[in-house]
């Protein structure tokens, strides 16, 4: 578990509270980057104060698909809303990304007893997780915010081909899809759900993902309890695929080439973002192609980018 320097806290806006809506708007060139999530998904007062609490420019990049990820983050908190009050539950975000809906479940869970494990591969990932949820309790008070960070776990880990910590599990959520519940590493999580278990997750492939909450009844019984919610529901922010690095056969080598390349596409990414905002403010406009081509170095990051991301 991870205890990293309590980071400064950063303000949260909150604008149209009448409607439901949470808007932080960021600089972004000469104009701002809005995010609006709307929170009328949610029915209790205590998740739409979690959601307020949360700054989530902290957790997320600001990018054109930020208001659908934290829309689907909040999607997947309404279908559980009222299993989290249960008490003493044990819960599995697996895939956890930037931390959010994790933090989310920390802060809805705190006079209940839960324990919660938050996992990903990816190290910088967790680390920054950890950071940003420090720095959205920062102004809890000491005593809150250390019995806040008690109850989670938050660490590198690949779900799909070892078991998670406090195993089994209540809830398991996944921040990845699955093609379908027969798959290997749908298989090996689903083993760690307790029976009576609620599993959910994105099942589909492409563009085509559907939330999907799924009930363990028996050891190796699945019953799909999605339209007890409502009706099939698509994501708007599709997913990775569940892709294990046990169960792909892939050496060592062939993992660390794939993440040196991750690595230097986001590197190129975050240069060419750069960019493209000092252009916007310097010419009142986005750039286009021949503006790319007119800069040598952009426009072989450009290529570059193009290349890595094929």
């Amino acid at each position: 578990m991870y205890r990293p320097r309590i980071a400064s806290p950063r303000i949260l806006s909150v604008f149209g509270s009448r409607y439901g809506v949470i808007s932080n708007s960021l600089p972004c060139g000469s104009r701002f980057f809005c995010t609006e999530v709307n929170t009328n998904l949610l029915k209790s007062d205590k998740a739409i104060q979690a959601v307020k609490q949360l700054k989530h420019e902290q957790f997320f990049a600001h990018s054109a698909d930020t208001a659908n990820r934290i829309q689907d983050s909040l999607l997947t908190l309404s279908l559980l809303e009222d299993i989290i009050q249960k008490p003493n539950l044990s819960i599995f975000d697996v895939g956890c990304g930037s931390g959010y809906f994790t933090s989310l479940l920390v802060l809805l869970c705190r006079p209940n007893g839960a324990r919660i494990a938050g996992i990903d591969r990816n190290q910088d990932l967790i680390d920054n997780a950890v950071q940003a949820l420090i720095s959205s309790t920062d102004c809890m008070g000491k005593e809150v915010q250390a019995s806040l960070l008690d109850q989670v776990v938050l660490m590198p880990l690949d779900g799909t081909q070892s078991w998670g910590p406090n195993a089994p599990y209540d809830i398991i959520r996944t921040g990845f899809c699955f093609e379908n519940t027969t798959c290997d590493e749908f298989v090996l999580l689903f083993q760690q759900l307790k029976i009576g278990g609620t599993f959910i997750a994105p099942i589909g492939t492409g563009r085509e993902q559907y939330l999907k909450v799924l009930k363990k009844t028996a050891k190796d019984t699945i019953v799909d309890k999605s339209e007890d919610f409502c009706s099939p529901l698509r994501l708007l922010h599709p997913v990775g695929r569940a892709k294990s690095q046990l169960l792909v056969h892939k050496t060592e080598e062939q993992i660390e080439a794939e993440s040196e390349k991750e690595q230097k596409l986001e590197s190129v990414k975050t240069a060419l973002e750069e960019w493209k905002k000092s252009f916007v403010e310097t010419n009142g406009r986005n750039p286009n192609r021949e503006d790319l081509k007119a800069d040598e170095k952009i426009f072989k990051l450009f290529q570059e980018f193009s290349r890595l991301n094929t």
